[in-house]
């Protein structure tokens, strides 16, 4: 959902570019690293470009997001990846 705000300009962009201004913002300490990955793989691939990448990238670390440690739950997140 970070990524489709930052770089999606359709519906799905704007539902989640709504739904980021209007709600509290949580997430895991990996959620920017995950986020940016994304973004540096839009880029590499060609679906963005480079200004569009370190736009999109600025405006995610300007989020205003709380992140909480993973370590907690990371037990809990391997025993959920499936059979």
């Amino acid at each position: 959902m970070l990524v489709a705000a930052l770089v999606d300009s359709g519906p799905d962009g704007d539902r989640a570019e709504s739904a980021l201004r209007e709600g509290f913002l949580a997430g895991p300490e990996l959620a920017l690293a995950e986020a940016s990955n994304i973004l540096r793989r839009l880029e590499q691939a060609g679906e963005i470009s480079r200004l569009q990448a370190n736009s999109s990238h600025r405006d995610l670390t300007r989020l205003d997001i709380e992140l909480f440690p993973i370590a907690p739950s990371a037990d809990r997140v391997w025993e959920l990846r499936g059979p």
